[in-house]
């Protein structure tokens, strides 16, 4: 396809999504998945101020950054406080905004901080502020994507992703290189201006006053209205693949930034060009799924993910094991063509179809508390699988400069990629 071409057809989709679901909406998903990816100026800088300012061991920060992550285990309470309590009359707006104003004061205390609990204590209250703002955004886009039943949900994963893919590409090499000269702490305090994305969504989000009561008794019943929902096999079963697809799998991010720092004596603003391919990939992806597999079945494309994620952990035993000497190509090359081939394919066969599944599941009325459970459980499946790396690289002795076994390691992380295949029955076709 020529460039005119391709800017015809560009032209078409944004015309498309502007007149089906208004500059509004589309706005609001930009500023908040904007927020998202702005946050990879300080991502790097986290496992540094672990590593090199506090003095860590690669699996002590694999267990922090495990914890966290636990605000983003409880989305679904998220969604049935938004969906039954408003504040101020709101079910949405206040919500937003509240989270923007955390994690504006939860960032701005990084800057005085220099200790392991209470630095992990502020990072916890800034992920609730995303937690909570990516639970707004993900019912507006599930209410949203109703205008289009066909297409509606996999364009809005797909503008949300892009969105969040060229923001993690603007910042995540400021920020790398940043950490090449400025004290990791300080890029971490500097990351107050994320949540003032949040802030402006706030603004723009047009929602009528509610004049819903505050009442227990609706919390009550939504959770047993969510209960009743999970008993159902449509949910249960995807719910279960979902948790076991990722959590039977170990991964190893800290490791590996240990590694690179130590034994390939990659700099800081290196690495971070790693993510920054990392969110060209994510982008790409986003767009191929969209383009090609979008009709596809959902077991296909997911059996087909698991498999190529599998060959793809080749790369990673090959950067540990040092095979790149033998067909000389520089680590850096290598390490850069691996990553953006895995999160590629990460994105395009796991991600982004089991987001499309998360929305075509949510019954209408309970989208932002049922959409939220599955992510939560998305979330947790994660974090099982990162303990799980980290209690693995206790058992084989692995330290600060003690690599020997990293690469049992990766084998492993290899292989059980492809033990979630039998359970690929328990989905839905289409």
């Amino acid at each position: 396809m020529n460039p005119r071409a391709q800017f015809e057809a560009f032209r078409n989709w944004w015309v498309y999504m502007v007149s089906t679901f208004g500059m509004n909406t589309i706005l609001i998903l930009f500023l908040v998945y904007w927020s998202q990816g702005f946050r990879q100026f300080g991502a790097l800088a986290i496992t540094f101020y672990y590593k090199e300012t506090l003095g860590l061991s690669p699996s002590t920060t694999q267990y922090i950054r495990t914890a966290i992550a636990v605000a983003w285990f409880i989305k679904p309470l998220y969604g049935m406080l938004s969906d039954n309590l408003p504040i101020m009359s709101y079910h949405r707006k206040s919500y937003l905004l509240l989270s923007g104003i955390l994690g504006m004061c939860a960032y701005l205390s990084l800057f005085f901080i220099e200790h392991a609990f209470f630095s992990c204590l502020a990072l916890v209250f800034s992920e609730f502020s995303l937690a909570i703002a990516d639970v707004i955004a993900d019912a507006l886009m599930v209410e949203e994507s109703r205008k289009d039943p066909k297409g509606g949900s996999g364009n809005l994963q797909s503008f949300c992703w892009i969105t969040l893919s060229i923001g993690g590409f603007v910042s995540a090499p400021l920020g790398g290189v940043t950490l090449d000269y400025v004290p990791p702490k300080y890029i971490m305090g500097s990351l107050f201006v994320s949540p003032l994305f949040l802030i402006l969504a706030a603004n723009k989000l047009e929602e009528n006053p509610s004049g819903d009561s505050i009442s227990l008794e609706n919390i009550g019943t939504r959770m047993k209205d969510l209960v009743t929902t999970c008993k159902n096999p449509e949910i249960l079963k995807p719910i279960l693949f979902v948790f076991f697809a990722r959590a039977c799998s170990p991964s190893f991010p800290e490791l590996m930034v240990y590694f690179m720092k130590d034994e390939l004596n990659f700099t800081a603003s290196f690495i971070s060009l790693l993510t920054t391919v990392g969110f060209v990939a994510l982008g790409i992806g986003s767009f191929c799924y969209n383009k090609y597999l979008k009709n596809w079945e959902f077991r296909k494309v997911l059996g087909w993910g698991q498999v190529l994620l599998a060959l793809i952990g080749l790369f990673d035993i090959m950067l540990v094991t040092g095979f790149y000497k033998l067909i000389n190509i520089p680590p850096q090359v290598f390490a850069l063509g691996g990553d953006t081939v895995t999160v590629m394919v990460q994105f395009t066969f796991n991600v982004m179809p089991l987001f499309v599944l998360y929305s075509k599941l949510c019954p209408e009325g309970c989208e932002a508390t049922l959409f939220a459970l599955f992510a939560s459980v998305s979330n947790i499946s994660i974090a099982f699988s990162v303990m799980f790396g980290g209690l693995l690289t206790d058992w084989f002795g692995i330290e600060t400069g003690q690599y020997r076994l990293i690469w049992v390691l990766m084998v492993l992380k290899s292989v059980t990629k492809l033990f979630p295949l039998p359970l690929l029955t328990l989905l839905p076709q289409t």
